[in-house]
């Protein structure tokens, strides 16, 4: 014969407690995954103000992968595609990244950039895919991805 509990506790709290344990284990354990965000990709004009390489780590860059980190007053976003994720930031310094080489000193030049907003819920980063400097008589392009 097998022992039986006979007080409240047995019978209606106990049950409760082993299930909402294993959910919490479950959800400790379980991977955190975050959304991406949606495609998007928006060309600005603006001022560039800063322009250096970085040799920072981002988590969009291979371990030690140099980029150029540029800090560019926006003046003006156009939507491309997707969502506007420069809305009110117009006439601010916004940061931006580029991976490729640029030939030119971009640092107090207006520029012309396609951008695109890369990461998830927990954060992200503004990326260069093509920037151009804008020239009063002429636009001479300079660097493509």
């Amino acid at each position: 014969m097998g022992l039986k509990c006979q007080s409240l506790f047995c019978k209606f709290l106990y049950p409760e407690i082993i299930v909402l344990t294993l959910v919490f284990i479950v959800a400790l354990t379980a991977p955190l995954s975050a959304v991406p965000v949606i495609p998007n990709e928006m060309i600005i004009s603006g001022q560039v103000t800063e322009c250096n390489l970085n040799a920072t780590e981002h988590p969009d860059t291979e371990s030690g992968e140099l980029i150029y980190k540029l800090i560019i007053v926006v003046e003006k976003v156009e939507v491309v595609r997707g969502a506007n994720f420069l809305k009110n930031k117009e006439n601010k310094p916004v940061t931006f990244f580029y991976k490729e080489k640029l030939h030119e000193e971009f640092a107090n030049k207006k520029v012309k950039a396609n951008v695109q907003y890369k990461g998830d819920e927990r954060g992200g980063l503004f990326w260069i895919k093509k920037i151009e400097i804008i020239n009063l008589n002429k636009r001479r392009s300079y660097v493509n991805e």
